[in-house]
């Protein structure tokens, strides 16, 4: 990468530019480096349940992904797309002095992390992996899942961000959140509705998991020790953690008791100790 490419940036915080995208992100801590990878409609602070605990004996690294919170949403669908994603992320470690790391992802996070391990194998340490998949197989069930997100990103577009977090939110996938303190809920619920709609629509056009290539036959290079971590509820993603612990040569699966996919919100605090655990 030419350093042309690249923005200077001050920790705690700043901004790298891979290929003209501007990434946001949160630099903090001593020790160790842990790259934390929010999920679909959150920012890095999203993570700070995990994150602030990992601090402690960690420098943790925490970017917003491309098309959310302080990050460039380009207009075009290209810098989205799972390689660029793998890129701009490269490129922020690069521009970090940051040889090493270990990964922290929670579903697209969790996607996109596994991406970067299957990408960079010998600079990924250790991998969590919070309600994450190895991608849809199927050629079939690819082509539906990528009309669904793209006819998704058309009405995202046509009715504006309220209608679809109203629509987001209902889905049988956050049942759990239900449970959840009206006042973490209003959190939850204020951070999607702070997104733009175009940055949105575009990760899902881009990188959304009918568009992500599946990573099932490429999983032999990732030797890092894996944590896998499923909400009890969460079924599906509980059967694909069974799945990648089974694949993946140095992976074991948690199994968070009483809730559903986004374990970090619903179970913080285990979902922190369980990472620091097997992180240190």
């Amino acid at each position: 990468m030419s350093p042309s490419n690249i923005r200077a940036a001050a920790v705690p915080s700043g901004a790298v530019r891979p290929a003209e995208v501007t990434l946001a992100y949160q630099d903090e801590g001593t020790g160790p480096a842990v790259l934390v990878l929010h999920g679909f409609t959150e920012m890095g602070h999203s993570m700070e349940a995990v994150s602030g605990p990992l601090r402690v004996q960690n420098r943790v690294i925490v970017p917003d992904l491309i098309g959310h919170g302080q990050s460039d949403a380009p207009d075009h669908v290209d810098p989205y797309r799972t390689q660029a994603v793998v890129s701009q992320l490269t490129a922020l470690l690069d521009h970090l002095d940051v040889d090493e790391v270990a990964i922290v992802g929670y579903s697209l996070g969790g996607r996109v992390a596994l991406s970067l391990a299957c990408a960079i194998p010998a600079r990924i340490s250790r991998l969590v992996l919070i309600a994450s998949t190895g991608g849809i197989e199927d050629d079939s069930l690819r082509h539906q899942r990528r009309a669904a997100d793209e006819a998704l990103a058309d009405s995202l577009d046509a009715e504006g961000i309220g209608a679809f977090v109203d629509h987001w939110e209902a889905l049988p996938i956050f049942a759990s959140q239900q449970a959840l303190s009206p006042a973490v809920q209003a959190d939850i619920r204020s951070t999607r509705l702070g997104q733009r709609t175009h940055g949105l629509a575009n990760s899902l056009r881009g990188i959304g998991a009918g568009s992500m290539p599946h990573l099932w036959a490429n999983l032999a290079p990732v030797s890092a020790p894996t944590m896998l971590v499923a909400g009890e509820l969460d079924e599906r993603y509980v059967a694909f953690g069974r799945r990648l612990a089974a694949v993946l040569s140095n992976g074991r699966l948690r199994v968070i008791p009483g809730v559903g996919h986004a374990v970090h919100v619903e179970a913080p605090a285990l979902c922190a100790e369980v990472i620091v655990d097997f992180l240190t």
